[in-house]
């Protein structure tokens, strides 16, 4: 299969950007649907992640959001991250956690709309979540610096902080 133009492009620019180069990249390549044809997918059930492209230096990750679906609340541990919002709309809330009492304080929450970019922290303590605000289906990209094996989430029914073990459903 022929790899899409503008994906080919920015994979191999990511290698060689800082992050505002990154930012700048992604949004001037206007990415749309059609450049994922045949990686798009949905489940009623959860949120689906399709590897778009992974190497030792990145992962590029395409999410599927059914309707007002969301992440609990993660980090990234430490990892540099970007969401960039291919269609729909997205909420970003942003967490810091107290690690004395496992709480979180809210930071900050933003809207993602098409073609922007959101910068995930860097710092073992910042978390955030994501939550498509439509009643129809959104997707985003999402580039980690380093690929991602597991993470830590927040269990709210059982208030504790858990690694999860993370893994593609479709590659």
């Amino acid at each position: 299969m022929n790899r899409n133009h503008k994906i080919q492009k920015l994979i191999e620019a990511i290698p060689n950007c800082n992050p505002e180069e990154f930012v700048d990249v992604i949004t001037k390549l206007d990415l749309t649907l059609a450049d994922f044809e045949g990686q798009i997918h949905f489940s009623e059930e959860r949120y689906t992640r399709t590897c778009v492209a992974k190497n030792e230096e990145f992962e590029l990750i395409l999410i599927g959001w059914a309707a007002h679906q969301k992440t609990a609340i993660h980090n990234h541990n430490g990892e540099e991250g970007y969401v960039y919002l291919i269609n729909g709309s997205l909420k970003e809330e942003t967490f810091k956690r107290n690690k004395n009492t496992n709480s979180f304080t809210k930071t900050g929450e933003s809207i993602l709309a098409e073609n922007q970019v959101a910068v995930a922290k860097n710092h073992v303590d910042e978390f955030h979540a994501l939550e498509n605000l439509s009643d129809q289906p959104s997707l985003s990209l999402h580039m980690y610096r380093k690929p991602m094996k597991s993470c830590l989430v927040y269990d709210e029914k059982a208030d504790e902080i858990n690694t999860k073990n993370l893994f593609f459903d479709f590659v």
